[in-house]
């Protein structure tokens, strides 16, 4: 599991980042493209107000890379799910935490 305001390392590869509720409900989803010697940022925003307007949560990549520039044995390659099933959890306890849940 990552924890809330975490930084990890990720191999170079595209990797699918998917955001779910607790209940494995996919609530947004986005393609990273990771190069060699790159820096990615990977938000999730929105708000499911108690009060007022809600958002839709989405995940916002940056900065998005050509899938092109991968060479090697990168290039063809998925993120393993565990390192996508750790950044959904992360996410997940990051929104119950900010929304006092």
């Amino acid at each position: 599991r990552l924890r809330w305001d975490s930084v990890v390392a990720v191999n170079p590869g595209i990797y699918e980042v998917v955001l779910q509720s607790e209940d494995n409900e996919m609530k947004a989803r986005q393609e990273l493209v990771a190069l060699n010697r790159e820096n990615y940022v990977v938000i999730r925003c929105g708000v499911e107000a108690q009060e007022g307007q809600s958002y839709p949560q989405e995940l916002i990549v940056f900065p998005h890379s050509d899938p092109k520039k991968l060479t090697g044995s990168a290039a063809p390659r998925r993120a393993h799910a565990s390192l996508l099933a750790a950044m959904v959890a992360s996410m997940a306890m990051a929104s119950q935490w900010f929304l006092g849940a």
